[in-house]
Order: structure tokens, then sequence, then C-alpha cells
């Protein structure tokens, strides 16, 4: 957390053994005379029950339905968490950390916030 004292922000690479970009690496096509380039952040995370240690909304002993449903949490019956979400969108806020939207991703549980 780069806003409070003592803190860092850490950029990282996906590198090969050898030391060569990975190619999935997308850092690693960036010249550093690049004054066009745009870039922006996004945390994936899932919230998981602490009763079940499964992620909100997986069944115990299987997995949810596939994710079409999940995805950008259509429809209530289908959104997992998103009273803690918005809680901490909004403590986000108030600490004054800019941020562009949230929404929930392709399982049941998992979030982003951009």
């Amino acid at each position: 957390d780069p806003e409070r004292r003592n803190g860092y922000l850490v950029m990282t690479e996906v590198l090969n053994a050898d030391g060569t970009p990975h190619e999935s690496n997308g850092r690693a096509t960036i010249d550093d005379d690049d004054n066009d380039f745009w870039f922006g952040f996004e945390q994936e995370y899932f919230i998981m029950d602490t009763h079940t240690q499964l992620p909100l909304g997986f069944p115990i002993g299987g997995y949810p339905a596939p994710q079409g449903m999940y995805y950008c949490s259509v429809g209530g019956k289908n959104t997992h968490g998103r009273d803690l979400v918005e809680e901490h969108a909004d403590l986000c806020i108030d600490a004054g950390l800019n941020f562009e939207g949230i929404n929930q991703e392709v399982a049941c549980g998992q979030w982003e916030f951009q």
C-alpha cells in the first residue's frame, strides 16, 4: 500500500527460467520512451465463506453451475458478496483511493476492482 508509511508498490514481470520475458509478460513490450502508453490496474479476489472454507456461493461437496450466469453477477440470485464489496468500495473512497469500477468475475464469490 504506497499510501501508508513505509509502504511499497511492487510491480512484477513474468520471466522464463533463462531470464527472458515470458510470452504473457506484457510489461516487457513497454518502451521507456513510449509517452502515449496507457495502463490500468485491476485487483481480483475471492471472498471466502469462513464456515465452509469455500468461495461464497459454492455448494458444499461440489461446484457451482458454469460461469455464464455469474459473470458480472447478472441477476440478484447470482450475486455473492455484493454487500461486502460495496463496503470495501466505500472504505477505499474514504481512504482517498481512486478506482474506476467493481464487478463480479467469472466464478461465485470472485470480484475485482479497477
